[in-house]
């Protein structure tokens, strides 16, 4: 987890689909999962375009072949101090079993809380990466 100014911690989504507008300032980063370099995948998106992606909802039903996207917000030196964002995130009902070919079944419920730590065990995931792992605090 990086403390530099303007970045903030890694991860993946727990939507089953993330649908995110092109911010006021270009500020998100993707992993490539295949060189393991982040790059900011925002400056390829005209004004009135978006980005569609998945979570780990869907990561998980089509058994790890679609893997969710690894990203996290950075705000660069040299752009606008303050970003803003408005994703939407498509949730499946708490209820639905995903049950994928070759995996256990498993409940959107129990995936979105980490029961068992099952999203930090994604074959291509090598560590956690939630913002529900992470601690808080107000400043004193």
């Amino acid at each position: 987890v990086t403390t530099a100014a303007g970045m903030y911690p890694a991860h993946t989504d727990s939507s089953l689909i993330t649908i995110a507008p092109r911010s006021s300032v270009a500020g998100l980063e993707a992993k490539d999962l295949a060189s393991g370099e982040w790059f900011m995948i925002e400056d390829a998106l005209g004004s009135g375009e978006c980005l569609v992606f998945i979570g780990d909802p869907a990561d998980y039903a089509s058994s790890h072949r679609y893997p969710a996207l690894m990203h996290r917000p950075a705000v660069r030196e040299g752009r606008a101090p303050h970003r803003i964002s408005t994703p939407f995130f498509l949730y499946p009902r708490s209820s639905a079993v995903l049950k994928p070919r070759g995996l256990p079944a498993l409940s959107f419920n129990d995936l979105n809380g980490n029961t068992g730590g099952c999203r930090d065990n994604f074959p291509w995931k090598g560590a956690s990466c939630y913002y529900s792992d992470l601690i808080y605090s107000l400043p004193s």
